[in-house]
């Protein structure tokens, strides 16, 4: 919609965004039309004026309605869908979008609907400040729901909210320091607070027999107040610790951390760590056998961390997390969570989540207003006794009992939710343990002085069942490949799957026989999506393993940092699954850097050929500011140009911004008729949002880091109705269902992550060739690499893994055909491969059937 972009006065689109009172998708097509009038009024400078005055009026009548009741009522949510604690919130905005949804079909707040604005935290202070402060100053919000890390709260809070005088309600954040804020009584929350969780952990601590622990926390707001209160609770029970080591979020090793905290001879390590830190933390802490028991907390509490560690090193180890007994209400709220959301109903916070924003629309019913002090008085009167006590399965009768002037006393999905005099909440603690690196939730709950009863659980012994850690000789002797993906940043919802890809190819070989007589294995590391944490995973698993191969990483700009400044000169070879910029290609790499995905020449004309298709003249790009963005908008606006097409500008972005503005700004110059948007999943959610909300562009192009439904779901699918995008995919060979299903079936894997058969397909080849070449030597492998990936040789595919090594020990030549197609490596290590279209269509991320290769005619005819 660059076309459409006005250059109306920034007072008039003042009085168009204090308008605009809910995220609804009609009302911005409404906004977009307005803009679209007052840029061709623009040609008369009277009219102008004119322009100005009527929007004026409009903004007037906006506030009026407002006040006087009957418009509708927008909630800012600040939370994480980046950053360390990126896996939780998207959970946690479905979550409150559900129970908005529920006030709604009830009849909505004060004869309107209610609706969120979700905006990322990022994990960041600066980030969440940022969001928030857009929130109220530019989008006109007068209550903010958020955020989850306690830093970020409290910067929120001290910086815009209570400032502003606006009403804060965070549904995650519990340090104490929250509780202390001179805030006017205008910062509420609904998670238990440290003080509480801290007494119930140094209990269970007790209770498991620990005398001697040792802490690591992370270092801000929230880990600094739980281990303190931990430590105090600890030790007033006879306990003693050893060592309190802090840590910081996004390190690429946690050793130095972990010797320090080791020191004392503690038994347990008490583990108070974001997940994405804690995936690396957790691993090297068992790879490197510093403790055998350990103890966690709520924010550890994530699946995905365990499943992204492996093994099982954690065997029978407890944490705790808020938690309500089973009551009608927990499970009316499960039941709709999955329902309605597809969600998980066990996610962490979820119910915090959906409780904040069900009290929040019930005191706004109250309260007659969205007035924030109006609201805030009215908080406690809802959520406290007396009243009739009302649930998540109650939200209509609640709002009837609110209209007709009734109390209620709102008992939450997460248990009670009663305010004190300091907006804190006090709940029941859940205890929970691992079983076969699993999960599970106890059925003990506990407050602080309850006596702490494990004998219910019977798990085995940790210290004789850890099999994720060497134990045995024929451990000792096997073959140990890295493997180096993004857990961690823009990235990371693909590593998890990626990492069990290689998993599953190497389990296929060792059911073969494994290599030269050998078990094959992948040491998994994080990348971190940066340059910096993937090189020093690299250089990790090269010094202290001797790995002779690594695969890895996933982005273009991490892939070249560990090519240029780690495998080239150690000698080590390197196979990319999926970085793609045409810069790789011309390495200096003595033949030492592989890829199993094609290259951005490849990537970019087909884009080209696709945009001329949809019939777009005037485009212009924004690219993420690395390898892979540099590169794909390069060889996109070469080949568009050389099809007559013009590209207005080609404007590069950084991860992480708190907002894109500018750069869209800039973009929009020239009437482009579309956006073409090269950026990471993470960065996509600011990014989209804002080129949609503010009225920059209607029309986009995607690449492979889009390919998200989860993407689409934040930022709303409905804005991008028929867009497309276009990533590596090959038509349903033989060979590629065998391995979607496989992978499926026996690692429960999301077959949707995109170059996951490229994945599978590097491991596999990196297997058949060490066999081939019978040496770990990695000149020996990266030899051998093109005689069982080329012609000639008997053809064999991901399904004929022991026929494939059965032939290679026998002498035979084989043609290793993959999941991913033809993988005939040319003389600079590249693939050549087809470029699957896709689009979304009724609000879902989909195939369009139709996979092309340069030059190849595009119809898009029969799918308009």
């Amino acid at each position: 919609m660059g076309r459409y972009k006005t250059r109306i006065s920034s007072h008039c689109l003042a009085m168009i965004s204090i308008c605009r009172q809910s995220n609804n998708r009609s009302k911005q097509k409404m906004r977009l039309e307005m803009i679209k009038s007052a840029r061709i009024r623009l040609l008369s400078t009277a009219l102008f004026s004119v322009i100005v005055l009527v929007v004026s009026t409009i903004g007037h009548g906006c506030l009026f309605a407002d006040e006087s009741g009957g418009g509708d009522t927008t909630i800012g949510t600040v939370l994480p869908v980046s950053g360390d604690l990126s896996t939780l919130g998207p959970g946690m905005q479905k979550a409150i979008d559900l129970a908005f949804e529920l006030v709604n079909e009830a009849g909505g707040v004060n004869g309107g609907e209610i609706s969120a604005l979700h905006r990322d935290s990022g994990t960041s202070e600066q980030v969440g400040t940022d969001a928030a402060s857009g929130l109220v100053n530019v989008d006109g919000v007068k209550i903010v729901l958020g955020a989850v890390s306690s830093g970020v709260t409290i910067a929120i809070a001290e910086s815009v909210t209570i400032p502003g005088e606006v009403l804060h309600i965070s549904p995650a954040s519990s340090s104490n320091a929250i509780t202390a804020l001179a805030d006017n009584d205008m910062v509420f929350r609904t998670r238990v607070n440290d003080a509480v969780k801290s007494q119930v952990l140094a209990e269970l601590a007790v209770a498991a027999g620990y005398e001697r622990v040792s802490t690591t926390y992370v270092n801000n707001a929230y880990g600094a107040s739980l281990n303190e209160s931990f430590i105090e609770a600890f030790e007033g029970m006879g306990g003693t610790v050893t060592a309190a080591v802090s840590h910081e979020l996004g390190q690429a090793s946690y050793v130095s951390e972990l010797r320090d905290s080791a020191e004392g001879s503690p038994e347990v390590l008490v583990t108070i760590a974001y997940p994405d830190s804690g995936q690396i933390l957790l691993r090297e802490a068992a790879e490197g056998e510093f403790y055998d028991d350990y103890m966690f907390v709520d924010v550890t509490r994530s699946q995905t961390m365990f499943d992204a560690i492996g093994g099982n090193y954690f065997e029978g180890d407890f944490g705790v997390s808020p938690g309500a007994p089973a009551s009608p209400g927990v499970e009316a709220f499960r039941q709709l969570y999955e329902e309605r959301t597809d969600g998980d109903p066990s996610a962490s916070l979820i119910t915090e989540a959906f409780d904040a924003a069900a009290v929040l629309a019930l005191a706004i019913e109250k309260a007659g207003s969205d007035d924030p002090v109006a609201v805030r008085n009215e908080l406690r009167s809802v959520a406290n006794p007396p009243g009739e006590i009302v649930g998540p399965a109650d939200i209509a009768k609640a709002l009837e009992l609110v209209r007709d002037g009734k109390d209620v006393d709102y008992v939450g999905a997460s248990g009670n939710v009663d305010f004190d005099e300091h907006g804190n909440v006090v709940s029941w603690m859940r205890v929970w343990y691992v079983e076969n690196n699993t999960i599970i939730d106890s059925d003990i709950y506990a407050l602080p002085g309850d006596e702490i009863d494990l004998s219910p659980i019977s798990v085995d012994d940790p210290s004789s069942s850890r099999s994720g850690a060497p134990s045995s000789p024929e451990d000792e002797m096997s073959v140990k490949i890295g493997a180096v993906f993004p857990e961690t940043g823009d990235l990371s919802f693909v590593g998890k799957d990626r990492h069990a890809a290689v998993s599953f190819a190497f389990e296929l070989v060792n059911e073969a026989g494994g290599v030269n007589g050998k078990r094959i294995e992948a040491l998994h590391r994080d990348s971190g999506t940066d340059p910096e944490v993937g090189k020093s995973a690299a250089s990790a698993l090269i010094s202290e393993h001797g790995v002779p191969a690594i695969i890895g990483a996933a982005s273009s700009g991490v892939t070249m940092a560990i090519a240029e400044d780690v495998t080239i000169p150690s000698g080590v070879l390197q196979i990319s699954p999926s970085s793609s910029s045409s810069l790789i290609t011309t390495l200096n790499d003595d033949d030492l850097v592989f890829r199993t995905t094609f290259s951005d020449v490849i990537a970019g004309q087909v884009a080209a050929e696709l945009a001329r298709e949809i019939g777009w003249d005037n485009v212009a790009t924004t690219h993420v500011s690395n390898a892979y963005g540099t590169s794909l908008s390069t060889n996109f606006s070469d080949h568009f140009q050389a099809l007559g097409g013009n590209v207005t500008a080609q404007i590069s972005h950084d991860k992480g911004q708190s907002s894109y503005g500018p750069e869209l700004k800039q973009a929009a110059v020239g009437d482009p008729e579309a956006l073409i948007t090269i950026a990471y999943t993470d960065s996509s959610h600011t990014l989209l949002r804002e080129a949609v909300d503010d009225g920059y562009f209607e029309e986009f192009l995607f690449f492979t880091p889009a390919y998200t439904q989860e993407l689409f779901d934040a930022v709303g699918a409905d804005s991008f109705e028929g867009s497309y995008g276009t990533k590596a995919g090959a038509k349903l060979t033989p060979e590629r269902k065998w391995f979607f299903e496989n992978f499926a079936n026996r690692k429960s894997g999301n077959i949707d992550i995109p170059h996951l058969s490229e994945t599978f397909d590097a491991g596999l080849m990196i297997a058949l060739a060490i066999e081939k070449a019978g040496s770990e030597d990695p000149v020996a492998i990266r030899d051998a690499l093109r005689e069982i990936a080329n012609p000639p040789g008997v053809v064999v595919g991901p399904q004929d893994v022991a026929k494939a090594f059965d032939l290679v020990r026998a002498g035979e030549d084989v043609n290793y055909v993959g999941a991913a197609g033809l993988l005939d490596f040319d003389l600079n290590g590249d693939v050549t491969g087809t470029v699957e279209i896709w689009r979304i269509k009724d609000g879902e991320i989909g195939s369009t059937g139709i996979f092309v290769s340069p030059g190849d005619e595009i119809d898009l005819s029969s799918i308009r």
